[in-house]
């Protein structure tokens, strides 16, 4: 009976475009043989600037305003990050159902996914990427196990446009760049 439960949110979700599939998988320690260096703490360059990451929805006008993408509605982010591209642990595109992204949190940004969604359900909780609102889901349920899917609407060009910039600035490492030897 749970299954069918189950299948028929993820039914739901996929009709009506909802952009946030619900991950409750149990986070397990993933080691990562990629040699590049991250670089912590990614700062907004101003008080409008939001990090790629998730935010509190409000509805308080002095919060950070953004468009939902090809919707005319507007929202208010809290400018304070729930989680952010520097609690993503890794990334990785998947088609289970249609173009995914799935993102796992390290342990510090599991645990605040899922104090947030705990607390948001029946609310909705922003996905930003490149200082744009993505996704405006209204939450469901709790977020357990670190772990999360972006899906919805786009295709394999926008997955890995998405993936990219999610990836490169994980890994962004400028003061590697400018200490390089020159060839």
């Amino acid at each position: 009976m749970h299954s069918i439960f189950y299948l028929q949110v993820k039914i739901m979700f996929l009709k009506t475009r909802i952009l946030f599939i619900i991950g409750c998988i149990s986070a397990l320690a993933t080691s990562c043989s990629d040699s590049r260096v991250r670089t912590k703490p990614h700062i907004p360059e101003s008080d409008t600037d939001l990090v790629t990451g998730c935010y509190y929805i409000t509805d308080d006008t002095s919060h950070v305003k953004r468009f939902l993408d090809q919707e005319q509605r507007s929202f208010y982010l809290d400018p304070h990050a729930i989680v952010t591209v520097d609690h993503f642990e890794s990334i990785r595109k998947t088609m289970e159902y249609g173009c995914q992204i799935e993102i796992t949190l390290d342990e510090t940004g599991a645990e605040a996914l899922k104090v947030a969604t705990g607390k948001s359900i029946d609310k909705r909780i922003g996905v930003v990427v490149d200082n744009y609102l993505l996704m405006a889901p209204v939450v469901q349920g709790e977020i357990a196990g670190g772990r999360f899917v972006i899906s919805g609407g786009f295709d394999k060009k926008e997955q890995e446009r998405i993936y990219s910039f999610i990836d490169h600035e994980m890994y962004e490492t400028p003061a590697k760049a400018e200490s390089a030897p020159q060839q």
